[in-house]
């Protein structure tokens, strides 16, 4: 069994789990750190608009769940205590509910999709994440970011999944 931590392997050797143990790290945030070695240092947000990154692309989002996002991101930036980047998302689908639905409003940059390395950049540069994205919620822990999004699954080495936050 090839397992990310090893708190994992001593649950499963405490279990007498049959069969070789191998800790082998989490893949996606070894390969955030190595990305990030290559990314300039993070500027510090100097007492100005904090900074607030939102993505969102999950099929259990659209119709309703999409629209929600938009109300409330509409309603954060017309507050104006925030300054809102919305990374739109490549699915014509999603971009457009988005576009359709944000247009205009002030305090909010709607920014087309990006590579890897940019998103990263850009939840280094954030002061508060919020998305829908499963990856996104691993990463941005690391990359010294507040994250928020739906009630988040962490999964365990059994395979199953337990909430991460309360609900």
């Amino acid at each position: 069994m090839f397992l990310p931590t090893e708190a994992a392997a001593r649950n499963l050797r405490a279990e007498a789990v049959a069969g070789e143990i191998h800790v082998t790290g989490n893949t996606a945030i070894d390969a955030l750190l190595a990305l990030e070695a290559g990314l300039p240092r993070p500027t510090l947000n100097d007492g100005g608009v904090p900074r607030l990154l939102v993505t969102c692309h999950r099929r259990e989002s659209w119709g309703e769940g999409l629209e929600s996002i938009a109300t409330a991101v509409r309603q954060l930036a017309r507050h104006g205590s925030v300054r809102i980047d919305l990374l739109l998302h490549p699915n014509p689908h999603v971009a457009g509910t988005m576009r359709r639905e944000l247009a205009e409003t002030p305090n909010l940059a709607l920014l087309k999709p990006c590579s890897h390395a940019e998103l990263v950049w850009r939840m280094r540069e954030a002061d508060l994440i919020l998305s829908d994205s499963g990856g996104i919620q691993e990463e941005a822990p690391r990359a010294r970011n507040a994250i928020a999004g739906p009630a988040r699954q962490d999964r365990t080495a059994g395979g199953g999944s337990r909430p991460a936050m309360p609900a």
